[in-house]
C-alpha cells in the first residue's frame, strides 16, 4: 500500500522543514499551503488540491485545519495526525494576546518572532534549534503572521464535534509544550474512538524538529497500523 501524507503546517512553518523532518520515512508528502482567510477555507482549499484519500498531518494551525478536513470529508482520511493542537474554543484572552502580537509585528515582526521562537521550544533545546525556528518564521513575513493568527483566532469549535472522527488517529503532544498545553492534546485523545496518544518527554511545541528520531518512529509505528489496515491501540 502506498500512503500519500499530506501536511499541514503552523503558524510560519515552511515545507522545507517538514521534508527534511519527514524525509527519512521514505513517504509521499505534500506539504500544503495555508490558503485562506478562515480554518474553513483553508480546509476546503487543502481538499481541493488533496488525493482522494490521503493520511492528513496537521501541525498546531495545521491541527485545526486537519480537524476541519476530516470533519468535513471523512470518506478521504485515511488516517489523521495531530501535533501539538488542539479541539478546545479559543478564549477572550487568547484571542486579545493574538491581536496585541499581529499590532506588535507591524512595527517589529523580528522582535515578535523572537519571543515566539523561544516560546515555542523547551529550555533544553533552545540552543540547538532556535536560530533555525526563527530564521523560518522570519521567512514567513508578518503578512502571512496576521492572516493565519486571524485564523486562529477566529477557529471554529471542534470540541463536542471531533468525536465523529472514525479513521484512526495518532496525537503527539510534547510535556514541555508552553504554547498548546499537553492536556489540550489529551483531551483532544481521549474524544478521538480511534486515537493513539504519545507524549514525548523534553519536547516543547515542535517536536518534529526538538526530536525528530522519536516523532519519526511514533509516526513510523502508526503508520504501520494503517497499512495493515488496522487501527492503532491506545498507549503512550
Amino acid at each position: 500500500m502506498t500512503l500519500a501524507l499530506v501536511v499541514v503546517p503552523g503558524i510560519l512553518e515552511d515545507e522545507e522543514s517538514w521534508r527534511e523532518a519527514l524525509a527519512p520515512l521514505g513517504l509521499a508528502v505534500t506539504v500544503a499551503a495555508n490558503r485562506g482567510e478562515s480554518i474553513n477555507a483553508m480546509a476546503a482549499s487543502l481538499l481541493e488540491r488533496a488525493p482522494d484519500r490521503f493520511v492528513l498531518l496537521g501541525h498546531s494551525l495545521g491541527g485545526y485545519v486537519a480537524q476541519a478536513a476530516a470533519l468535513a470529508r471523512p470518506d478521504r482520511i485515511a488516517g489523521l495526525v495531530l501535533i501539538s493542537t488542539s479541539a478546545r474554543a479559543e478564549t477572550e484572552a487568547s484571542r486579545a494576546g493574538r491581536a496585541a502580537l499581529v499590532a506588535a509585528a507591524r512595527t517589529d515582526f523580528a522582535g515578535v518572532v523572537a519571543r515566539l521562537a523561544r516560546a515555542a521550544l523547551a529550555p533544553a533545546n533552545r540552543a540547538a534549534c532556535l536560530r533555525q525556528v526563527e530564521a523560518m518564521m522570519l521567512a514567513g513575513g508578518a503578512e502571512r503572521f496576521a492572516r493565519e493568527q486571524h485564523a486562529a483566532a477566529t477557529r471554529p469549535v471542534f470540541a463536542g464535534r471531533i468525536g465523529a472522527v472514525t479513521c484512526p488517529v495518532l496525537v503527539i503532544t510534547g510535556d514541555a509544550d508552553a504554547v498548546i498545553a499537553p492536556a489540550a492534546s489529551e483531551e483532544l485523545a481521549a474524544a478521538l474512538p480511534q486515537a493513539r496518544l504519545v507524549r514525548l518527554e523534553g519536547c516543547g511545541h515542535m517536536p518534529q524538529l526538538e526530536d525528530g528520531p522519536r516523532s519519526r518512529a511514533a509516526l513510523a509505528d502508526w503508520l504501520q497500523g494503517i497499512i495493515r489496515g488496522a487501527g492503532p491501540s491506545s498507549g503512550t
